[in-house]
């Protein structure tokens, strides 16, 4: 009860999330270590090998899932913001949830921003994704007080070229 709540907590999420958060406790009580079965994980009894913790993340953060499986349309987005809320039950993934469309993605392939928490400060979000995700745009103006736009070429009445200009444009 207390590792569901600490990590709701945390990540600063909203109470209804409270079953991903205790689901994702036990997922994490399961393979610490424990002094009641000799300093060795309820996942190491059962299974007889250790459980890899390259897989563990930090819940709540900001994460990109790989969504290209889900999309209908070949130039909708391969990914886009969303909360980590643990492992998936049934599949080899992470759970994220995408804040916008109120869904539930399972991404084996997904990159987190473990120190960015979406429901901490919604201003991170969109400095992380435009920083590091999108090369931000930079466009140069030319100063107009300082530089003078160049004189135009404009023909004189007298010249062979306005003459020839303004025949051409007689009916």
């Amino acid at each position: 009860m207390e590792t569901g709540l600490t990590l709701l907590r945390k990540c600063k999420a909203p109470l209804r999330f409270w079953n991903y958060a205790f689901e994702t406790s036990v997922y994490l009580i399961n393979r610490m270590p424990t002094p009641v079965l000799a300093h060795r994980s309820p996942f190491d009894c059962l299974f007889h090998r250790s459980p890899d913790y390259h897989f563990l993340r930090t819940f709540g953060c900001l994460c990109f899932p790989f969504l290209r499986p889900y999309n209908n349309h070949k130039l909708d987005f391969y990914s886009s913001p969303c909360v980590f809320f643990g492992y998936s039950s049934s599949y080899l993934g992470y759970r994220c949830f995408d804040i916008a469309s109120h869904r539930i993605y399972i991404s084996h392939h997904v990159r987190f921003h473990e120190h960015v928490f979406p429901y901490d400060n919604s201003e991170q979000i969109a400095k992380v994704s435009t920083s590091t995700l999108i090369p931000p745009a930079t466009v140069t103006l030319p100063n107009l007080l300082t530089h003078p736009p160049p004189p135009t070429s404009t023909s004189h009445p007298n010249s062979p070229q306005h003459s020839a200009l303004t025949s051409y444009l007689r009916p």
